[in-house]
Protein backbone atom coordinates (compact mmCIF):
# COMPACT_ATOMS: atom_id res chain seq x y z
CA UNK A 1 0.00 0.00 0.00
CA UNK A 2 1.20 3.40 -1.12
CA UNK A 3 1.36 5.38 2.26
CA UNK A 4 1.61 8.68 0.33
CA UNK A 5 -1.44 7.21 -1.98
CA UNK A 6 -3.51 6.65 1.32
CA UNK A 7 -2.79 10.01 3.13
CA UNK A 8 -3.97 11.33 0.02
CA UNK A 9 -7.10 10.18 -0.34
CA UNK A 10 -7.35 10.00 3.26
CA UNK A 11 -7.33 13.51 3.35
CA UNK A 12 -9.49 13.77 0.40
CA UNK A 13 -12.67 11.83 1.71
CA UNK A 14 -12.06 13.87 5.06
CA UNK A 15 -12.30 17.29 3.64
CA UNK A 16 -15.52 15.82 1.09
CA UNK A 17 -17.04 14.13 4.27
CA UNK A 18 -16.95 17.55 6.18
CA UNK A 19 -18.56 19.48 3.62
CA UNK A 20 -21.74 16.73 3.10
CA UNK A 21 -22.11 17.40 6.90
CA UNK A 22 -22.32 20.95 6.17
CA UNK A 23 -24.72 20.10 3.00
CA UNK A 24 -26.70 17.20 5.05
CA UNK A 25 -27.56 19.60 8.40
CA UNK A 26 -28.88 21.82 5.66
CA UNK A 27 -30.92 19.73 3.20
CA UNK A 28 -30.17 16.27 3.50
CA UNK A 29 -32.73 14.92 1.45
CA UNK A 30 -31.32 17.11 -1.63
CA UNK A 31 -30.13 15.24 -4.63
CA UNK A 32 -26.27 15.65 -5.41
CA UNK A 33 -25.33 17.86 -8.46
CA UNK A 34 -23.19 16.38 -11.36
CA UNK A 35 -20.34 18.03 -10.91
CA UNK A 36 -20.07 17.31 -6.92
CA UNK A 37 -20.73 13.62 -7.50
CA UNK A 38 -17.88 13.41 -10.07
CA UNK A 39 -15.58 14.70 -7.76
CA UNK A 40 -17.67 12.80 -4.97
CA UNK A 41 -16.92 9.13 -7.21
CA UNK A 42 -13.60 9.99 -8.15
CA UNK A 43 -12.20 10.24 -4.42
CA UNK A 44 -14.41 7.07 -4.09
CA UNK A 45 -12.43 4.91 -6.79
CA UNK A 46 -9.31 6.05 -5.51
CA UNK A 47 -10.36 5.45 -1.93
CA UNK A 48 -11.31 1.40 -3.51
CA UNK A 49 -7.96 1.63 -4.88
CA UNK A 50 -6.10 1.85 -1.58
CA UNK A 51 -8.15 -0.32 0.03
CA UNK A 52 -8.52 -3.25 -2.92
CA UNK A 53 -9.81 -6.26 -0.59
CA UNK A 54 -10.52 -4.31 2.71
CA UNK A 55 -13.15 -1.87 0.86
CA UNK A 56 -16.14 -1.38 2.93
CA UNK A 57 -19.06 -3.01 0.56
CA UNK A 58 -17.86 -5.61 -2.35
CA UNK A 59 -20.96 -4.16 -4.23
CA UNK A 60 -20.21 -0.50 -4.24
CA UNK A 61 -18.21 1.20 -7.14
CA UNK A 62 -19.32 4.50 -7.31
CA UNK A 63 -22.22 6.64 -6.58
CA UNK A 64 -24.25 6.20 -10.45
CA UNK A 65 -25.02 9.28 -12.11
CA UNK A 66 -28.53 8.17 -13.59
CA UNK A 67 -29.90 7.54 -10.15
CA UNK A 68 -28.40 10.97 -8.35
CA UNK A 69 -28.11 10.17 -4.44
CA UNK A 70 -29.02 12.54 -1.35
CA UNK A 71 -26.78 14.36 0.26
CA UNK A 72 -27.14 12.37 3.21
CA UNK A 73 -26.23 8.96 0.99
CA UNK A 74 -22.99 11.09 0.18
CA UNK A 75 -22.18 11.75 3.90
CA UNK A 76 -23.08 8.34 4.96
CA UNK A 77 -20.56 6.50 2.44
CA UNK A 78 -18.16 8.81 3.09
CA UNK A 79 -18.13 8.20 6.55
CA UNK A 80 -18.05 4.56 6.05
CA UNK A 81 -15.34 4.86 3.42
CA UNK A 82 -13.84 6.64 6.28
CA UNK A 83 -13.29 4.59 9.06
CA UNK A 84 -12.29 1.83 6.37
CA UNK A 85 -9.48 4.12 5.35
Amino acid sequence: MNIDKQEQVLSLIRTLRFEFRELSSKKPNDQVNTFKLKYVNQAIEAANDVLKDFKPYADFEKFSEEDLPTNSDVLMILSIYLDAL
